[in-house]
């Protein structure tokens, strides 16, 4: 999981456009994308956009601006609700 902000999409008084996904690495592939809402972060989209998976059998990675004690929460609650 990571989160970017999309160059060039800044527009005006607009801010930029900045997403979290989440992907696997090993099948290249794009498992779900979020966009922050105004105002906000990434470590806020991280827990909507973990909602969405299906953690099972799935190894997480996150960069330091994910590693909070909420996120870990969210992570370990959803691979629960999974078994």
């Amino acid at each position: 999981m990571d989160g970017k902000t999309l160059c060039n999409s800044r527009d005006g008084n607009e801010r930029a456009i900045h997403l979290v996904s989440a992907f696997s690495a090993q099948n290249d592939l794009v498992l779900g994308q979020l966009a922050t809402k105004a105002k906000s972060n990434e470590i806020k989209a991280f827990p909507l956009l973990i909602e969405m998976l299906d953690l099972r059998s799935a190894t997480v990675t996150i960069d330091a601006a994910g590693c909070q004690k909420e996120i870990a929460k969210v992570i370990t609650e959803r691979v629960a609700i999974m078994y």
